[in-house]
């Protein structure tokens, strides 16, 4: 019988999915590997705060990245 593991993402996991940057492109081959992944809300909510700056404040992302 197969094991099945739950993987945990923190906010900069979701980020990074998200948006490019460092890293990023192993994360994305991680996540091509696994299924089963799982986040909290505290980490949604810091993940969107993290968003909202780079968006609005920073302008390091637009709506096309």
């Amino acid at each position: 019988m197969a094991t099945i593991r739950t993987h945990y993402l923190d906010a900069s996991a979701i980020v990074k999915l998200l948006v490019k940057e460092d890293g990023s492109e192993r994360l994305h081959a991680y996540c091509d590997k696994h299924t089963n992944f799982r986040t909290t809300a505290l980490c949604v909510g810091e993940a969107l705060g993290v968003l909202k700056v780079k968006y609005f404040r920073r302008k390091e992302i637009d709506e096309e990245s």
